[in-house]
Order: structure tokens, then sequence, then C-alpha cells
């Protein structure tokens, strides 16, 4: 069975743990018809139980969304920007000696990014059409779900994640296995949604048609820690993170902040209305600057939508 499947016939009848940490004591946060989101008392990661009742719609759900998104130049002009946002917090990098997995490589907007650029890479692609996609554009991809054997210890010196993680029913898996197919020092570049900005409609991310799991910076921290990475930088965008972490051989303890963790819960649909207009009010004046020619755009540090 592959590393990230579930099997609904046993799932049901298991008491729930943390995908991260094992850990069985959690507090349910928001129950829905079929689901329940439960955060975890240890290391305070925020997912759904049981998780196999999300997986067809959140399949239908990428079925339903193929070829209606931006067209491709402008997302890989997009990606282009992340990827120099990524190695302007990393320090010089010999471009000649990277070795990139692009980790859920989608229509492979980022592997046609670094090719342009001449470094090497591989994307992973749950998507049969996301990989055939890729693959007719020229680049290497591997169609299915990361598991042990998929790639060689220490492949890769640098792994690339958009947006994929909180997609992974088991995400604490994942992680022990990118750490064992990346080099030592090798480093993650990884981007995720938050589960404390939804805008408007503050719940309505956590839903059975949508995610496995959310996170905040303290369960992001504990994930990495438990296998075995150092975050070097972490930046919060208001709706997600941004960060670089290195493997590293150096343990770290766990931080617990379970009561902080619930009283972000508890004012969700407080502040994410006013983190949603607070967002709004900063990109127009942003622009409104940049028209007045008070600003210079920059790929390194322009306010994205």
């Amino acid at each position: 069975m592959p590393e990230n499947s579930i099997n609904p016939e046993d799932e049901d009848n298991e008491k729930p743990l943390c995908p991260l940490c094992g850990n069985p004591r959690h507090a349910k946060i928001k129950q829905l018809k079929t689901t329940s989101w439960l955060l975890c008392k240890f290391c305070c990661f925020l997912y759904c139980h049981p998780p196999s009742k999300v997986a067809e719609n959140i399949a239908n759900k990428f079925e339903a969304q193929w070829g209606k998104g931006k067209d491709f130049e402008t997302q890989v002009q997009e990606r282009k920007r992340i990827w120099e946002s990524f190695i302007h917090r990393c320090g010089s990098i010999d471009k000649d000696k990277i070795n990139v997995l692009d980790f859920g490589s989608g229509e492979g907007e980022m592997l046609e990014h670094l090719s342009r650029t001449g470094i090497k890479a591989t994307g992973l692609e749950p998507s049969e059409k996301g990989a055939s996609f890729s693959r007719e554009n020229g680049h290497k991809v591997i169609n299915g779900f990361l598991e042990k054997d998929t790639f060689e210890p220490e492949t890769f010196n640098i792994i690339v994640i958009q947006n994929m993680v909180h997609y992974l029913p088991k995400a604490g898996e994942t992680f022990k296995i990118l750490s064992h197919i990346l080099e030592d020092n090798g480093m993650i570049f990884w981007q995720e949604k938050q589960y404390h900005f939804s805008g408007l409609l503050p719940w309505n991310n956590l839903s059975e048609s949508n995610c496995y799991s959310y996170f905040s910076k303290t369960s992001v921290l504990n994930l990495l820690s438990f296998n075995g990475f150092e975050v070097e930088h972490y930046h919060d965008r208001m709706g997600e993170f941004l960060l670089v972490a290195r493997k590293s051989k150096v343990s770290k303890p766990v931080i617990k902040k379970y009561f902080q963790e619930r009283l972000i819960l508890f004012l969700l649909p407080a502040t994410d209305p006013l983190f949603h207009y607070l967002r709004r009010l900063a990109l127009f004046a942003y622009r409104k600057l940049l028209a007045m020619g008070f600003l210079k755009a920059s790929s390194k540090n322009a306010i994205q939508n």
C-alpha cells in the first residue's frame, strides 16, 4: 500500500493518533458531517479524522480544477519569483551542484523555470495529467506517491514543496522519507497555507472537501524538528508561510504551545476577517505607491496576490 494511502476499513475503529508525533491526546476543535478536526495536545498539529473521508473529495477537486488556473507562462514566472525568494534567503549556491526534487510538481511550472536556468531537477506528481503534461515539456517526472523506495538515500540536496503537505494524510511519515532522500546539510524550501488565515469564512478551509491538515508555526517547527531539520528562515505572509530548513543532526526540544493554539482557533471567526481586510489594504497601498513612483517593483520582495 502506498505511503500516503488510507485503509478505510480499519481507521474508523482506531483511536485517533496525531499524524506527526503519534500522540493520542487531542482536543476536538470542530465536528463536521463525517469528520472531526483535532488539535494534538503535544505538538499542536491540527488534523482531521478519519482521513479517508476526505480523499475522494480532494481527488475530485483537483480533477475539476485541471486547466482552469492561470496560463502556464504566468505560473512559471510566479515560480521564478518563489525560487529567487528562497535562494535569496539561503545564500550563495553553486548551480552546477544543485539536484532538486520538486515535491508535488503539478504541471511542471517550477521544473520549467529550473530547466531554463540550467538546474537539474526531478518532479514527483500524483496526478497523471500533471505528470504527463510535464513530460511532454521535456521534464523528468515520476507519477505517483512518495514511498520509501521511490528514490535512493541522499539523492537530492534541495527539496521544494509548495502547498502540498496539507493534502497528505501522513505528513509525519512523508517527512521521514524526505529526510532519508536528502543529503546531509541539504535544504528544504517550503511554502504552505496556514489555518489561521481563511478570509471572510474562517472555517471554510476546514471542511471535508479541502484538506487533511493545516499548520501553525508551532506545528511546522515541531514537524521539522522531529525529522532532523533545523529552520534557518521562517516568514509569515498572512495566509501562508515560507521557510528554509536544513537537514541537521542537532535535535531540538518540542515546542509546547497548546493553550496558545487553542486561543488562536477560538478567536479565528473574529481575527481572520480582520486579517483579510488588513491584507487588502496593504496591497492597495503598495500598488498606489508603486503607481506614484515611490516604490520599485522587485521579484524578491513584491507583494503578491
